[in-house]
């Protein structure tokens, strides 16, 4: 026959016991926002803060992401991480360290646009086979026009973002392809001036193989 005591004490295991599921279902729910901070704090590309269009600094080597890191022995100068292309392309005015890779392929860029639209309005008397040699050259200067764009639009978006870094580093080695090809063509004109067919052949094959390349 049970005594009181037990009897009390049993009464309260057994609330005890029902209190046990309510318990743990509160832990859990206090356990999720910490496993959420951790889910942020390890996100290898968080969200950039917005910064001022002006009125942002240079930053250190240390102080970029991992993926903006490509050159250790350059310290200093960087561009901080600008999540908009209004804002990557208006750091060109300003002074940093891909100001002279901007700036001087973007001159040559306008410089070799300007000499292709000059050659092309020369008056055909300049020329032997005006169609022909007016064709050979505008290869030349495509290319180098190719080349420039893309080598001034990845210096100048290389503060961008990863995905979009690495989506103008493949044109910018794309655009050296195209430069090497469009160069060669004029020389292999005029190397095989006499042998229409071989100088044929050659620029076919060439430009073939830098397609593929490519």
């Amino acid at each position: 026959m049970a005594t009181p005591l037990s009897t009390k004490s049993s009464t309260l295991i057994s609330e005890n016991q029902k209190l046990l599921p309510s318990v743990s279902e509160h832990q859990i729910t206090l356990t999720e926002p910490t496993e959420t901070k951790k889910k942020i704090k390890n996100d290898p590309y968080p969200p950039e803060p917005k910064i001022e269009l002006w009125g942002w600094k240079t930053i250190s080597y240390d102080e970029l992401p991992d993926w903006a890191k490509d050159n250790e022995y350059i310290l200093a100068w960087y561009r901080p991480i600008f999540p908009s292309f209004f804002h990557t392309f208006s750091t060109i005015f300003r002074v940093h360290n891909e100001t002279g890779n901007i700036w001087t392929h973007l001159i040559g860029f306008a410089m070799f646009i300007y000499a292709a639209c000059h050659y092309m309005l020369l008056p055909n008397s300049h020329f032997t086979e005006p169609f022909i040699e007016k064709t050979v050259f505008m290869t030349f200067f495509f290319g180098a026009i190719i080349c420039l764009g893309f080598s001034w639009t990845f210096h100048t978006t290389c503060c961008h973002s990863f995905k979009i870094t690495c989506i103008f580093a493949k044109l910018d080695y794309s655009g050296i392809a195209l430069m090497i090809m469009g160069s060669k063509v004029p020389w292999l004109y005029y190397t095989f001036y006499c042998d229409s067919l071989s100088a044929l052949v050659y620029i076919a094959a060439m430009c073939t193989l830098g397609t593929i390349s490519v």
